[in-house]
């Protein structure tokens, strides 16, 4: 955007310069975004002014359902992990009695259900989700949530 402006020097005298106001939208691999103005004169184009940088560092959005269906319907068959720029996971599912029933470190990890020691089917019940997460601030974040696998 580029502003025309008068400004008064002194009583009788104005001077006219140009404001061009821009923001430009970095992703950086840590996934913080950055924003500064840069004014520039009208009658001189080499003598330009940056503002300071804002950068932010938007909060996490994690989701992960409370319930799963692994039955082949193409509906909810996957108990996954919905978040937004996540540097690491690290997820384990416990049944009843305390006992990994899945593992993963995998950022776009999918569990349909299966003992990953047995193999077999876990049974329809309620399971223990720990999740830790880090994030690329460097800051760790651990949740515990309750899952439900339904045959």
């Amino acid at each position: 955007m580029l502003l025309l402006c008068r400004s008064l020097i002194s009583k009788n005298e104005w001077i006219t310069f140009a404001l061009e106001v821009f923001f430009r939208l970095e992703e950086n691999r840590d996934s913080i975004f950055c924003f500064r103005v840069v004014a520039s004169s009208f009658l001189n184009t080499n003598v330009k002014s940056n503002s300071n940088s804002l950068c932010l560092n938007p909060s996490p959005e994690n989701f992960s359902p409370n319930a799963f269906t692994y039955n082949n319907d193409g509906i909810n068959d996957f108990f996954e992990f919905y978040g937004s720029y996540p540097k690491s996971i690290r997820v384990k599912i416990s049944n009843r009695w305390g006992q990994i029933v899945y593992e993963s470190d995998q950022i776009n990890f999918k569990w349909d259900g299966t003992n990953v020691q047995s193999g077999l089917n876990c049974p329809q019940d309620s399971y223990t989700v720990d999740f830790i997460i880090e994030r690329h601030d460097e800051s760790v974040h651990k949740t515990r949530k309750s899952l439900t696998l339904i045959r």
